[in-house]
């Protein structure tokens, strides 16, 4: 229960500006994995800003930022959370207002219900939310 509360706090201080789309998740957490492999441009009508990198031991968080070209619209913030030795996990953080099926994908790549080894990784990305998205501006 302490865990949902600390994400519901910090995905609702998110300063984000419009709903993000089922398009624009999907492309977070798959799309842009295989741009990435393939050497594909950019996906057409939105920029990737680096944000930040927190790093804590064995563990990092880089976060950016997908906006939206015409309109320069925060559409979501990118997680790739990183144990060493492991893969990397792209995770998306949609505005707080976008559809009830962005927002449980959202809640379940955050946490999944079991008692795993979860709890490092979850704290990392608290704090790297609590550290860059609601005291800075001009992402």
């Amino acid at each position: 229960m302490k865990t949902m509360i600390i994400a519901l706090v910090l995905f609702t201080s998110c300063q984000l500006y419009a709903q993000t789309t089922m398009e624009e998740y999907n492309y977070i957490t798959k799309g842009y994995i295989i741009q990435m492999e393939s050497g594909l441009d950019m996906k057409n009508g939105y920029r990737l800003n680096d944000h930040e990198k927190v790093e804590a031991g064995v563990r990092s968080v880089e976060i950016k930022v997908l906006k939206r070209v015409d309109n320069s619209e925060t559409a979501a913030f990118m997680l790739i959370y990183q144990k060493e030795g492991n893969p990397k996990e792209y995770i998306c953080v949609p505005h707080p207002s976008s559809s009830e099926e962005v927002i449980n994908k959202f809640w379940y790549a955050l946490y999944d219900g079991s008692d795993s080894n979860e709890n490092n990784r979850l704290q990392l990305i608290t704090y790297s939310l609590i550290h860059t998205m609601n005291w800075y501006h001009g992402w």
